[in-house]
């Protein structure tokens, strides 16, 4: 299976040059607040979706005219990398894309055969685990699940919605969405990423999904910024949309 490696950045935001390791199930990145660990998730969102995980430029302060460009490289070879500095180009395996096909190009890549109603980007929901239930209203959510699922699904999916307010819960959820809609797609390749995991209480994320996760925490200042690797404990299967 497909797995990210590295991440390599050049001129976002205050980043020059910068490459994040990744590993193949859990990465877990801690540094202090003052890094902006936050631009390495909208690096890597920039990437895949065109847009920020959180809104801001990705124009680096000290020099706004620089080449901006994030690259994502995989365990098979495979590169991914879109740069910007007068205009947006994006790249497949060094090979030049039109950003008008990029998007459809990368669904190929991974395998993506989604046509139903909703039509944002499905590269947005499958990688940020808050993202379905935070960031879309709820006639977009009602879309998804009934281009995907039944009735009774979205009815379920509502309620836990109501009910689960915590951190910790909304990512649980949406990790459950995310892991139901890659089943019902047959999509297999693709990671998460999770900005402040520091507010989740249980940081065994691999016990709810098999596919890799790179979390990002604030540490408190007296220790070392790292980068940690955790092999899963959770059993290779599919994870039930109803398991609690």
């Amino acid at each position: 299976m497909r797995k990210l490696k590295l991440v390599r950045i050049k001129n976002f935001r205050n980043f020059k040059n910068f490459v994040l390791t990744v590993y193949p199930f859990h990465t877990e990145f801690v540094a202090p607040k003052t890094f902006d660990k936050t631009a390495i998730v909208d690096a890597i969102s920039w990437v895949l979706t065109g847009k920020m995980h959180n809104g801001m430029s990705i124009k680096p302060k000290d020099n706004p005219n620089a080449l901006v460009s994030v690259e994502l490289v995989f365990t098979d070879g495979t590169s991914i990398m879109r740069t910007y500095q007068d205009s947006t180009d994006c790249y497949i395996n060094g090979i030049a894309i039109p950003v008008t096909e990029f998007d459809e190009e990368l669904k190929k890549l991974f395998d993506i055969k989604y046509d139903g109603h909703w039509k944002g980007n499905i590269f947005q929901l499958l990688i940020d685990p808050t993202f379905f239930g935070t960031k879309l209203d709820w006639q977009e959510r009602k879309t998804i699940i009934m281009d995907l699922f039944e009735n009774d699904v979205f009815d379920y999916i509502k309620s836990q919605l109501v009910q689960e307010n915590s951190f910790d819960e909304k990512i649980r959820l949406g990790l459950k969405i995310c892991e139901a809609i890659k089943k019902r797609l047959g999509i297999s390749g693709l990671f998460y990423i999770i900005d402040n995991a520091e507010q989740i209480t249980d940081q065994n994320f691999t016990k709810l999904t098999n596919d890799q996760i790179i979390s990002f925490m604030t540490y408190e200042p007296k220790k070392e910024s790292h980068v940690q690797n955790h092999e899963p404990i959770r059993k290779p299967g599919p994870l039930n949309l109803f398991e609690i």
